[in-house]
């Protein structure tokens, strides 16, 4: 027996558009009703529970702020899909929709709904936490958790218009522990990512690709420089011991240009020092690769 087709709702879409973006949907294996404006796309949406939405954004007749403000207030966890000549969308719209898929990129349609649909539909008890984030094997963002979108600045819109190499303070590293991790199966470690404001955030994470496919990971941010310093000196796994060693330095580097020059002779300065001097040290001890 064939598997339902999903069902999704195309609201707003130009008349001249609608067939091919139709078309794209159906041969990617949706069933898809469409609304010429949001008034129809919420009687709709209310009767016919759709498993995604698409919005024309660019047609005024679709009220794109207002309508997905509606889908949200009925159903947060609804994917919610802007379509739109032009990135320059509204704030209301960056901040409650989903994703969002440029027309000059058409192609990219059904891959967006098709992966949110499947991420909103299931769960992993291991993925349990505030910051978890979704991918693929492109390392582009598919979805992100709420509390991932406040640690980084970015809406949910934005994120998932991007690349992990895109929210990495040091994005020179990302490919080659991204290759470890489709290798292994699972990766774990200490990382940098870089906030919206470009300021580093040092995070602890545990990431796996499951027997579905799902690729996630869940993080757990690190406030206290001391905890990334004692785990790079206490760490006996030679492969991980770089990582750690550069994070750690990272972390104290930050934390005394926070404190600035003016405070060289506190106490958490002095550590800073100290805790830098050994991490030098241990630097220099690690095998070149």
């Amino acid at each position: 027996m064939k598997p339902a087709m999903k069902l999704i709702l195309f609201v707003g879409a130009d008349p001249a558009e609608l067939p091919q973006c139709k078309r794209q949907l159906e041969c990617s294996g949706f069933s898809v009703l469409t609304a010429a404006d949001g008034q129809d796309g919420l009687e709709l949406f209310t009767t016919q529970d759709p498993a995604a939405v698409v919005v024309d954004e660019t047609d005024v007749r679709a009220k794109a702020d207002d309508f997905t403000e509606a889908i949200k207030h009925l159903n947060p966890r609804k994917p919610v899909v802007i379509v739109s000549d032009s990135a320059a969308v509204t704030e209301k719209v960056r901040g409650l929709a989903d994703a969002l898929v440029l027309k000059v990129q058409a192609q990219l349609l059904a891959e967006k709904v098709d992966s949110l649909i499947r991420i909103r539909n299931h769960s992993h008890p291991q993925l349990d936490g505030k910051y978890v984030v979704f991918s693929n094997s492109s390392r582009h963002y598919l979805d992100c958790s709420d509390g991932v979108c406040e640690l980084l600045g970015y809406t949910r819109m934005e994120l998932t218009s991007m690349t992990i190499d895109q929210a990495s303070y040091r994005p020179q590293r990302t490919s080659g522990l991204f290759e470890q991790y489709v290798q292994n199966g699972k990766l774990e470690g200490q990382y940098i990512l870089r906030h919206k404001s470009g300021k580093p955030i040092f995070i602890q994470y545990r990431s796996e690709i499951f027997p579905d496919g799902c690729m996630a990971a869940v993080w757990q941010p690190v406030e206290d420089w001391k905890q990334l310093y004692q785990s790079a000196m206490l760490e006996f796994d030679r492969s991980k011991l770089r990582d750690r060693v550069e994070t750690a330095q990272h972390a104290v580097e930050h934390r005394m240009r926070e404190l600035g020059e003016a405070t060289a002779t506190t106490p958490e300065y002095q550590q800073l020092r100290d805790a830098l001097s050994g991490l030098r040290v241990l630097a220099r001890d690690i095998p070149q690769a």
